[in-house]
């Protein structure tokens, strides 16, 4: 090593404390420019450790150096090792590209009250650009040593590993334009124009400096927006944006960090308009994490509904339809992978001592989202490797039951002989695994779990956890009740409150689930609700209890007015149906026999008519459960007013007590009768992800009365008409904490018993 290599070297390097500085997979090159790893300055500073090597918050900085412009290809000089205690234990904490307060200054020169190790925990940053990290110049790090001896009584350098790890998350958007969508859209390409931006909300723009801090408690910050460019030749987008660490409760709209994209595009027909908003919004949760350890302790305590620190999320989709006209209601961007992984953070093995027995790889968790079969993993191993599957292989059914895939046999099972396979090079330490696993064709996602074993030591073990899903498939969550929204006040049912309606319009339903209309019958219809005492509950991989369906011979009950007055509650119990769940229904392949898109509404909130609404079907929509079915509905116009009122609500997490309530309801279009009919079974078939929610012989629609037959042809009279409402999934619901409010939750209950 030359003199010229060493930055801030004081005199000969002999004697010398060189800290050696990484910031990803490898010692950084002198090619690298990117900003991600420029460092402006940095701060080191040195803290005693306890006899056992930890930190204490109350240590005191012993020595302070700082620097300027670093070129982290080369090792940084700290100083000189008399400068230090003999044989004592230190730890180097580094921060970069950060502008330390006065007070911090003013406190490091300070020898009676040096600066304890709390102060910088509590440092925070915020950015101030606008919009936020638009062009960051270089970006936050920090990163502290190993424990190690700097003063150790000889005349030789001593080298000390440091990692630094930046402060931000990094979220890349990769988008490409499918062949079927360029055919019948044009895009704007090139430089970005007015409205080709992407909407970033409530990105975290505060942060503690140093990790280990937990997450910084952020408020709303609100909507930022950035210009792209499409590339001409292969119609794709690439854009990178930045957030500092933040968490949201899933859900929680108004919270939560998300992004909408708009892509403005020109219909290939010459009569038609340009598109100027054709918006879809793409959710930042459930990520599927590359590593077994995605929340480091004191970074967040979940995967879902947070952005960590020092992680880089990998966003990728394929527009196949078109999005939403509405700037405020973009249609969810179906079909996306969502992967994260650590942001180039490496472990330093400061002893350079390997243990020679290693397995790594590529994929932690996987997610297949459409229909190739085939999917690679890569390995990389001290030795030759076993792989197979861990457990079984499954899906839920339409009551939410955990079924294994292909256990009825192949005369009545449709999902027998849907298993799954590995090929792979089982003489290899390093290699491809390719999984051989067929979409499952009963609509339903498949999960299975991989095990990957190290042949020479045996306890080295890896795991992938895979979902897979078919191009259209459907999941299904439990109704808890439903209620219809009182039109003066705009309020609903809240077992939390009581039940609540002061409309005039009658809408109680007999036990074969008529309703029965008009003035002067005793009582409105209020809430719909299951009994808890009557649940079949399952766990799911987290050991947490979560409902099915209902047990044995137990039915849904409804509260309803006694008298014309309203002066008095009556309930009363229906006996036909045990399957409260909501379906939502999700198509990320096109077809001729539809138009894939969010129908529009009218000023009333009601489903548009019209031939070209009519063929329109949500490429993400959820069906009301058996707790929203009603029939006798002698208007159309009745019908429409039903589903603008209904509300249903269902457990985000039962044992929490974490409760959504679902509004924005809608009557379906024709389309999305017909995707419903041909995609339901009758309830005899428990092998299907959606049980037989169109029963009855006519429903209203938006384009008024049709069959229910798989042409769905439209006409007919319309006594006893039914309705099944739908929600398109691009709005979340409201959050309810009953834990909060019922002591002693899940054993003690909110009671439904009307006030």
């Amino acid at each position: 090593m030359q003199d010229d290599e060493i930055q801030g070297d004081m005199g000969h390097y002999d004697n010398q404390i060189l800290i050696r500085i990484s910031t990803g997979n490898q010692i950084i090159t002198r090619a690298a420019s990117d900003i991600e790893e420029v460092i402006e300055t940095l701060h080191l500073f040195v803290f005693e450790t306890n006899p056992d090597e930890t930190l204490p918050a109350t240590a005191s900085c012993c020595y302070y150096h700082s620097l300027e412009n670093v070129d982290i290809t080369k090792p940084v000089s700290l100083g000189s090792k008399e400068s230090f205690a003999p044989a004592k234990k230190y730890k180097v904490c580094l921060i970069a590209n950060y502008n330390l307060p006065d007070a911090v200054k003013q406190q490091l020169g300070n020898e009676e009250n040096p600066l304890p190790l709390s102060e910088l925990n509590t440092l925070i940053e915020r950015e101030q650009s606008q919009p936020p990290f638009a062009s960051p110049e270089a970006l936050l790090m920090e990163g502290e040593s190993g424990a190690v001896t700097l003063n150790d009584g000889t005349a030789q350098p001593i080298e000390v590993p440091a990692t630094l790890t930046r402060a931000t998350a990094k979220i890349v958007l990769n988008i490409k334009l499918a062949d079927e969508f360029v055919d019948k859209y044009t895009p704007y390409t090139g430089t970005a124009v007015a409205n080709n931006r992407i909407t970033f909300t409530n990105p975290a723009l505060t942060t503690y400096v140093r990790s280990g801090q937990g997450i910084y408690p952020s408020s709303v910050s609100g909507s930022f927006s950035y210009n792209y460019a499409i590339e001409q030749q292969a119609y794709s987008i690439t854009y990178t944006l930045y957030s500092y660490a933040c968490e949201w409760l899933g859900g929680d709209l108004e919270t939560a960090s998300s992004l909408v994209i708009n892509i403005p595009v020109q219909p290939v027909e010459l009569s038609a308009t340009p598109l100027d908003i054709n918006s879809y919004a793409i959710s930042l949760d459930k990520f599927s994490y590359q590593t077994a350890d995605p929340a480091p302790s004191g970074n967040g305590d979940s995967r879902d509904y947070s952005l960590q620190r020092n992680y880089a999320y990998t966003i990728t989709a394929t527009v196949r339809a078109l999005g939403s006209n509405e700037p405020s209601e973009p249609v969810k961007l179906e079909g996306a992978k969502f992967e994260a992984m650590p942001w180039g953070q490496v472990d330093i093995n400061i002893n350079g001592e390997d243990s020679g027995d290693f397995l790594s790889l590529n994929y932690h968790e996987l997610s297949l989202t459409d229909d190739t079969e085939n999917s690679v993993l890569h390995f990389d191993a001290s030795d030759d490797v076993t792989v197979e599957l861990d457990g079984e292989v499954y899906y839920y059914n339409k009551f939410g039951q955990k079924k294994i895939v292909g256990e009825g046999g192949n005369r009545n099972d449709p999902t027998y002989g849907f298993d799954v396979d590995f090929k792979y090079d089982n003489n290899s330490v390093e290699g491809n695994i390719t999984i051989e696993s067929k979409p499952l064709p009963n609509n339903a996602p498949k999960y299975f779990r991989i095990k990957i074993t190290n042949n020479h030591d045996r306890k080295l073990v890896e795991y992938v956890d895979v979902v897979q899903y078919p191009l259209n498939y459907v999941t299904s969550t439990f109704g808890y009740y439903s209620s219809l929204r009182d039109t003066n006040s705009g309020q609903g049912c809240d077992f939390l409150t009581g039940p609540n309606d002061s409309d005039d319009r009658y809408t109680k339903e007999d036990d074969n689930n008529n309703l029965v209309t008009g003035s002067g019958a005793n009582g409105n219809f209020v809430v719909k609700y299951v009994r808890w005492d009557e649940v079949d509950m399952e766990k799911d991989e987290n050991g947490k209890d979560f409902p099915t369906l209902l047990s044995g011979r137990n039915t849904l009950d409804y509260y309803y007015y006694y008298s014309t007055s309203r002066s008095k509650w009556n309930s009363t119990r229906v006996n036909t149906h045990k399957n409260p769940r909501m379906y939502h229904v999700r198509i990320t392949a096109s077809s001729n026999d539809y138009t894939l898109g969010v129908p529009p509404l009218d000023n009333n909130g009601y489903t548009q008519g019209g031939e070209d609404v009519g063929n329109m079907v949500s490429p993400s929509f959820m069906i009301a459960s058996q707790l929203g079915a009603f029939q006798g509905f002698p208007s159309y116009e009745e019908a429409k007013v039903h589903c603008s009122r209904y509300e249903e609500t269902t457990f985000l997490d039962y044992q929490e007590g974490i409760v959504v309530k679902y509004n924005n309801w809608r009557v379906p279009t024709p389309a999305e009768l017909t995707i419903i009919g041909k995609t339901q079974t009758s309830s005899r078939n428990d092998y299907s992800a959606i049980d037989e929610v169109l029963a009855l012989s006519k429903y209203w629609c938006s384009l008024g009365q049709v069959w229910n037959t798989r042409s769905q042809t439209v006409g007919g009279n319309s006594d006893n008409t039914a309705v099944r409402c739908v929600r398109d999934a691009n709005e979340p619901g409201t959050i309810i904490h009953i834990k909060d409010k019922t002591p002693g939750w899940p054993a003690t209950r909110p009671s439904v018993t009307p006030n």
